[in-house]
């Protein structure tokens, strides 16, 4: 049977679980933001409490639900079509670290200066278009999970 676009409970505990460790679970309610009766005047002088802690992973998540809902709102696939779009399609294009930039952690970003041996290394292992980018600029820069950094920092024959 086709229907709107869904996202199951099972996909929801599966992005759950993908909460970095800088993030914190919340309480999923998706009461974030709103007003709290904490018993005081609403038009009081003092200033509202801030933003304290991690992230709620749940909100993020929620969030993304709703926008995966709105965008594919006039699609008809099965359940098991939205699962996989859920998951191979939508998520892996979703960034925390753009959503959240001052809470998450800074990402290391090798690089090697002009005149180093790494350097040279690094222009051997290069793309075409790379290699012309570092020699302008005199410095090379990958991301942390590429490959080719064994080779450039010398672990790899």
């Amino acid at each position: 049977m086709l229907r709107r676009p869904i996202v199951t409970d099972a996909d929801r505990a599966w992005a759950m679980a993908q909460m970095p460790s800088w993030c914190q679970r919340g309480d999923g309610c998706g009461a974030d933001g709103e007003l709290v009766d904490d018993g005081g005047w609403l038009d009081g002088d003092e200033a509202a409490p801030a933003d304290v802690g991690k992230p709620s992973w749940s909100q993020f998540v929620a969030e993304e639900i709703e926008k995966f809902e709105c965008y594919y709102r006039d699609q008809q696939w099965s359940d098991r079509e939205w699962s996989s779009m859920w998951r191979k399609g939508w998520w892996p294009k979703v960034s925390p670290r753009k959503r959240f930039p001052k809470s998450a952690p800074r990402e290391f970003q090798p690089f090697f200066r002009k005149g180093t041996a790494e350097y040279r290394r690094a222009l051997g292992v290069a793309t075409p278009e790379e290699k012309r980018m570092w020699l302008r600029f005199g410095v090379a820069q990958f991301k942390p999970d590429d490959e080719r950094l064994k080779i450039v920092a010398g672990d790899a024959a």
